[in-house]
C-alpha cells in the first residue's frame, strides 16, 4: 500500500486532506512512474502529470475537448447546464468569443485601474501594521482580489461578502457538501443574473453593459453567455490570485533573505510574481474529456471519460525546470503553465500579475519584515490550491 499522500490502491484521491497539504510527493511520484494514470474516484478520471503531455493534450482540442459545461474541476463545483464562456467552447466558437471578450482584458484597462488597485491595497494593510499583524489571507489576499474584481467588473462593493461566500461554498462544498453547493451555486446564479437583469435597464461603463451591447455575427449573446463569462471572470479571478498572493506572502514570511532582496531591488518584482505563480499553482488541475476513443501515451481513453491536466505537477517537472522545488526570483526561462496552456490560456492573465506586482510592492514599502505566528491552513480542494489562513507577525 502506497505511503504517499492521496495515494491508496495505487488511486489518487486528489481531495485527502493529506494530499492537499502536500500534493507533491505523489505528483513527483506520478510523474516518473505513470505519467498518465487512472482513479475510479469521483466518477473516474484519467491524470496527466508531465509538462510536455499536459502541453500536448492542451493543444489537442479536437481528442480532449473542453466543451461540456460543468467538467472543469474534478468532481464539478457547480451544477449547471450554461458554458463558462469562452473556457468551456472549443474552435470555431471559442476562437469567435474568445476575440470577443478579449478587449475586456486590455492593457489599458488593466493600467486605469493600477492607481485604484494599490489605494485598496494600502487600504487593507495599514490597519494589519497598525495591528502588528493578522491573517493575511482572509485580511489582506482575498479582500484585494475581490476588490479588484468589484472595480474591473462594475460590482457593487457592498456585495463583495456575498458573492465571495457564495463562490467559497459552491466549489469547496462540492467535496465535501454537496446540498451546501448546490444552494450556493443556485444563488450565485441568481444573484449574477439580478446584475443582469439591472443593467438592462440601465446601462452602465461595466463588464455586463458590454457583454449586453456586443454582437457575434448579427447576434447578441444569449443571457446563458452574459451569465457565463460573468461568473468565470468571478471565479477564476478571485480564488485563484488571492492563492498566489498568499502563497508569495506566505514564501517571504519564510524566506526573509528573499524579501529583502526584492525590497532592496525591486526590478525583480516581476520575475518574482512569475516564480511564485509557478509554485503556487493555484489551478492544480483543469479537466478536459476524450471527445472519442483515443489513446494517450499508451493508454487508451474511452469517448467522455475524463481527462484532468495538472497544471500545478508541470510546473515542477524535473525534466523542464532545473532545481524545480527551488524559489529562484530571477529564474528565466519560465514558462510555467500557471495560466494553463493552450487556446485556452487565461485572458485575465495580466491582471492578475498586475495585482500580485502591485500588491508585492505595498508590502515591501512598509519596511516591515514578515514572520509566521500560527498554523498555516490550506483549503479542502485538491485541483484549485489555496490557503484558507496565513496567520502573519509584522515586526
Amino acid at each position: 500500500m502506497s505511503t504517499l499522500p492521496g495515494l491508496s490502491d495505487d488511486e489518487l484521491d486528489h481531495h485527502d486532506p493529506a494530499f492537499v497539504a502536500d500534493p507533491w510527493p505523489t505528483y513527483q511520484h506520478l510523474r516518473r512512474d505513470r505519467p498518465v494514470s487512472h482513479s475510479n474516484r469521483y466518477g473516474g478520471f484519467w491524470l496527466i502529470t508531465r509538462y510536455d503531455d499536459i502541453v500536448a493534450a492542451a493543444a489537442d482540442w479536437s481528442r480532449f475537448t473542453s466543451a461540456v459545461p460543468g467538467t472543469l474541476l474534478i468532481p464539478s463545483g457547480m451544477q449547471r447546464s450554461f458554458a463558462f464562456l469562452p473556457l468551456e467552447y472549443d474552435p470555431p466558437e471559442h476562437t469567435v468569443y474568445r476575440q470577443l471578450v478579449a478587449p475586456v482584458f486590455s492593457p489599458r484597462r488593466v493600467n486605469a485601474l493600477t492607481g485604484e488597485i494599490r489605494g485598496l491595497a494600502e487600504q487593507l494593510l495599514d490597519p494589519l501594521l497598525a495591528a502588528g499583524g493578522g491573517d493575511l489571507a482572509t485580511a489582506f489576499a482575498a479582500p484585494l482580489t475581490s476588490g479588484a474584481l468589484a472595480l474591473f467588473i462594475g460590482l457593487p462593493d457592498e456585495d463583495k461578502s456575498l458573492w465571495v461566500d457564495l463562490v467559497r461554498r459552491s466549489f469547496e462544498g462540492s467535496v465535501r457538501d454537496h446540498e451546501d453547493a448546490a444552494r450556493a451555486g443556485a444563488e450565485f446564479r441568481d444573484y449574477i443574473d439580478g446584475l443582469i437583469a439591472a443593467r438592462r435597464e440601465n446601462r452602465s461603463d461595466d463588464l455586463i453593459s458590454l457583454l449586453l451591447d456586443s454582437e457575434v455575427e448579427g447576434r447578441r449573446l444569449t443571457e446563458d453567455q452574459i451569465r457565463g463569462f460573468t461568473m468565470l471572470v468571478l471565479v477564476a479571478g478571485h480564488e485563484t490570485t488571492a492563492a498566489a498572493l498568499s502563497y508569495s506572502l506566505w514564501h517571504l514570511a519564510r524566506h526573509p533573505a528573499d524579501l529583502e532582496r526584492l525590497r532592496e531591488d525591486r526590478a525583480l518584482v516581476p520575475s518574482a510574481v512569475e516564480e511564485f505563480l509557478r509554485l503556487s499553482s493555484p489551478v492544480s488541475i483543469f479537466a478536459r474529456n476524450a471527445a472519442s476513443d483515443t489513446e494517450f501515451q499508451g493508454c487508451p481513453m474511452s469517448a467522455g471519460e475524463v481527462v484532468g491536466l495538472s497544471f500545478s505537477s508541470a510546473n515542477r517537472d524535473e525534466d523542464r525546470f532545473d532545481a524545480p522545488e527551488t524559489c529562484r526570483l530571477d529564474r528565466r526561462p519560465n514558462r510555467h503553465l500557471a495560466f494553463g496552456s493552450g487556446i485556452h490560456f487565461c485572458l485575465g492573465a495580466q491582471m492578475a500579475r498586475r495585482e500580485l506586482s502591485v500588491a508585492l510592492d505595498v508590502v515591501l514599502d512598509s519596511g516591515r519584515s514578515l514572520a509566521l505566528d500560527g498554523e498555516v491552513c490550506r483549503k479542502g480542494r485538491g485541483d484549485a490550491l489555496a490557503l484558507a489562513s496565513l496567520p502573519i507577525r509584522f515586526h
